[in-house]
């Protein structure tokens, strides 16, 4: 089973708490953001981009799951770049569960594959 130690949800939570603790200001904060979202763009263009079989049932439902999880991650920025400037620790609150749930999204999706690569390698 692969854990991740690095992705998004650690990369946003990184940047919560250095905008919290005054180690970035709001530009700043606000900059890292952007960062993230450039790289989920590209990780959504790199899954759009996969054509799997039009009978291949699972490997359409994994594509969508994916995107799903991008998803989250695109909606926790969202709230984040509203919480930079209201500072209304709901919308704090909102984001981090959205992130959370993007990363667990996608973290169950990797062991699927792990899973299924696992199976195809089993079979030859």
């Amino acid at each position: 089973m692969t854990e991740v130690v690095t992705g998004p949800l650690q990369v946003i939570t990184g940047l919560v708490q250095d905008f919290q603790a005054g180690q970035r200001d709001r530009a700043g904060f606000l900059s890292g953001l952007d960062v993230v979202d450039q790289y989920l763009e590209e990780w959504s263009v790199g899954i759009d981009s996969l054509q799997a079989p039009p009978n291949y049932l699972e490997g359409l439902q994994l594509q969508e799951a994916s995107q799903q999880g991008l998803d989250l991650f695109a909606q926790a920025l969202g709230e984040l770049r509203e919480y930079a400037e209201s500072l209304d620790e709901g919308r704090l609150e909102l984001a981090l569960v959205c992130a959370q749930d993007g990363h667990d999204l996608l973290t169950e999706l990797l062991q699927v594959s792990e899973a299924n690569l696992a199976r195809l390698e089993e079979d030859l």
